[in-house]
């Protein structure tokens, strides 16, 4: 699990570290440095592929469908302008055994590189690395039919048939009913599946409370949104750390109360992390106090050069505040950038 992490020159930021917790949210402003955080991890994350470099910060010239597509910026725009080159450093806990602490340095120009001591830490972090996974559920890649035995695409492709996967297990099967029964209106009852036995091919069906049956095909995004994120923080492998961009994405505000409680749940009692930006106040009216003080907020000031990254709790004054106002007036009159 990814503990601390510290950004020297990368992007937006300056020379800025923080913890992280099994569920962190990330909250600012536009433009405020959440996508960047985002990108230094996608940078770990290439690392752990056999590509060159140039080829995690600019991308795979290959055209195939599941082609590295490199950071945004490229290398031109990796590194802080008028730097040339950065430096991230982690630190990760390993259950039974001591932290593993890291720091990389890359240079973009005139060459790009990693320091010779980075090769080594490349080399031995590697399946750390490898258990950062980026989460961008699609309802439209989700509408098809699907396949028992192959994995759930970040996008949410093959969501029918993990699920179905899942639900030849009694008791999972009806823990997914009972999420999207609280999910949806009118009520979901129960789940079928259309299977194309000679193909192997799998479709899911929804059954409502009056009878009615309605396919993946024309379920509505919002419920395929949050199934598609339950499915993949539920197959997800014990040590992942997930990646989601605006979490609240699809889902009514009534019904974030439910979002919010598969991911303290699903984080605690299945050894997963999950990363993911906000823009939304309700998803912080619901966090547990622990979550929502580890939450991290973004901002760019004038007398600071580049992005600061703070933990709500280590805010000033935040306990004061928070009791008198609540999250969603610090949230929406900007008070928790103005904190910074």
């Amino acid at each position: 699990m990814l503990k601390r992490i510290r950004l020297q020159d990368f992007k937006s930021f300056v020379n800025e570290e923080v913890e992280v917790a099994p569920l962190t949210l990330l909250v600012g402003a536009n433009a405020s440095g959440k996508s960047n955080f985002l990108d230094a991890l996608r940078f770990l994350k290439g690392i752990s592929f056999d590509l060159s470099l140039s080829e995690i910060l600019n991308g795979e010239a290959r055209s195939r469908p599941d082609a590295w597509p490199g950071l945004r910026g490229r290398a031109e725009e990796a590194a802080r302008l008028g730097t040339e080159g950065f430096t991230l450093g982690t630190t990760w806990s390993v259950p039974g055994a001591p932290d593993i602490h890291h720091r990389i340095t890359c240079r973009t120009f005139p060459h790009i590189n990693l320091e010779e001591d980075s090769l080594v830490k490349v080399a031995r972090l590697s399946d750390r690395f490898r258990q950062l996974q980026f989460l961008r559920i699609n309802p439209d890649e989700m509408r098809g039919y699907g396949r028992r035995d192959e994995r759930l695409g970040e996008d949410g492709k093959n969501v029918s048939g993990v699920l179905a996967r899942f639900c030849d297990d009694v008791a999972e099967k009806q823990g997914f009913v009972d999420w999207l029964t609280a999910l949806c209106a009118p009520e979901i009852e129960g789940i079928d599946f259309l299977e194309v036995k000679e193909l192997g091919d799998v479709m899911a069906v929804f059954v409502e409370k009056c009878g009615k049956r309605i396919s993946a095909r024309s379920i509505s995004d919002g419920t395929l949104h949050f199934l598609g994120t339950l499915l993949a923080l539920r197959a997800a492998e014990p040590g992942s750390v997930i990646l989601i961009e605006e979490i609240e994405s699809g889902l009514h505000p009534t019904r974030i109360r439910l979002l919010v409680e598969y991911l303290e749940t699903v984080t605690r009692e299945r050894s997963i992390q999950v990363i993911a930006t906000t823009h939304s106040p309700v998803v912080l009216q619901w966090l547990s106090d622990e979550t929502l003080r580890s939450t991290i907020v973004f901002g760019r000031v004038p007398e600071h050069e580049g992005t600061i990254m703070r933990r709500l709790g280590d805010l000033p004054y935040f306990n004061e505040v928070i009791q008198r106002k609540g999250i969603e007036e610090l949230f929406t009159t900007g008070w928790l950038e103005m904190a910074l």
